[in-house]
């Protein structure tokens, strides 16, 4: 399953993350990054971290596909947000999702 999700906060310092994330079922959580550039600095730890907060001890194998973003607003906190939304987005997903035999 595949997720993009963005995060816009303009208060005080305007922050803005683009993150794309693809995930798999697996017996543990694993996560990959395949992203060659950022805009700004590398916030692949903040990644990381957000999608970990969303799964809140689920499991998957979780590749970082993408991201984006403006390198003046591009943020920490922008990415982690970014990847909690596409997280949690990815977890709707496989939950509506009929059973496999279905």
């Amino acid at each position: 399953m595949e997720s993009t999700a963005s995060y816009r906060q303009a208060t005080g310092q305007n922050l803005y993350g683009v993150v794309r994330l693809s995930a798999s079922p697996a017996a543990t959580f694993s996560f990959r990054s395949d992203v060659q550039e950022w805009p700004g600095r590398n916030h692949e730890r903040a990644v990381r971290e957000g999608i970990l907060d969303a799964l809140a001890g689920q499991t998957g194998a979780f590749v970082l596909l993408g991201v984006c973003g403006p390198p003046s607003q591009a943020h920490r906190d922008a990415f982690y947000e970014a990847a909690k939304l596409a997280t949690a987005m990815i977890l709707q997903e496989i939950s509506s999702a009929p059973p496999p035999d279905a």
